[in-house]
C-alpha cells in the first residue's frame, strides 16, 4: 500500500494507451489504480474483466474524467447493475472515439 503523502512519487511516468488489469480482485483498489495514473486521459483501451468492480467504483472512475479518449472498454463479469445507464450516458457524451463497450 502507498500512503497518500507518497502517492505523487509513485505515479506512473508513462501515459499508457492500453491497460489490461483483468482477472484481478481490484474492487476498492481501482481508485488507487486511477490515482497512480495507470488509468489516464490518454487511455484508448481499458480491460477490467472479472475484477469485482461495483457500481460505486464505476461512478468514481467516470467522475475522474480520465476515460474520455477510450475506444474500447471491457467491464465484463463485474457487479455493475445500477450504474449501467449512467455509464453509457457518460460514454456517449464524453467519449467521442468509443467503439466497443462490454459490460
Amino acid at each position: 500500500m502507498i500512503s497518500n503523502d507518497r502517492l505523487e512519487n509513485a505515479k506512473c511516468q508513462y501515459k499508457l494507451t492500453y491497460l489490461n488489469l483483468s482477472h484481478n480482485k481490484l474492487n476498492l483498489f481501482l481508485n488507487y489504480v486511477t490515482e497512480l495514473d495507470l488509468i489516464n486521459p490518454e487511455l484508448e483501451e481499458l480491460k477490467l474483466v472479472e475484477c469485482e468492480i461495483t457500481d460505486e467504483q464505476i461512478l468514481s472512475l467516470i467522475q475522474t474524467n480520465k476515460v474520455v479518449k477510450l475506444e474500447s472498454l471491457d467491464l465484463s463479469h463485474n457487479h455493475i447493475e445500477k450504474t449501467f445507464s449512467l455509464l453509457m450516458k457518460f460514454l456517449k457524451e464524453n467519449c467521442d472515439c468509443i467503439k466497443n463497450v462490454y459490460v
